[in-house]
């Protein structure tokens, strides 16, 4: 069993969806949790993977992949069954870039 961690980002990005994306957003987390290994790599992040439809982008990685950016990201050490939610977007051209934007601000 896969457990949810939110990223700060990630809840913030999140919170500024209108509610009824919002609850689509939160379906398509327990797909995730249901398997998370099935989704591929970016390609400018190690072991960050993507979640993608076609309008809708949910960043993340799995705690047992990363360690040393979970305990960069909280200051703690990680369980082995996380799933660590970064970034959530609705799909458009600056997604990535955004993303990347928020990943040199704090350094990942």
């Amino acid at each position: 069993m896969w457990l949810p961690v939110y990223w700060t980002e990630y809840l913030k990005a999140r919170g500024e969806l209108d509610n009824s994306i919002q609850f689509w957003v939160k379906r398509k987390e327990e797909l995730i949790l249901q398997n998370p290994l099935v989704h591929p790599f970016l390609k400018d992040y190690e072991k960050v993977r993507k979640y993608k439809t076609k309008k809708l982008r949910i960043y993340y990685f799995l705690s047992r992949e990363r360690p040393e950016l979970y305990k960069q990201l909280f200051d703690s050490e990680p369980n082995n069954n996380e799933v660590v939610f970064l970034y959530v977007a609705l799909r458009d051209e600056d997604t990535y870039k955004e993303l990347a934007e928020i990943f040199r601000k704090h350094n990942i």
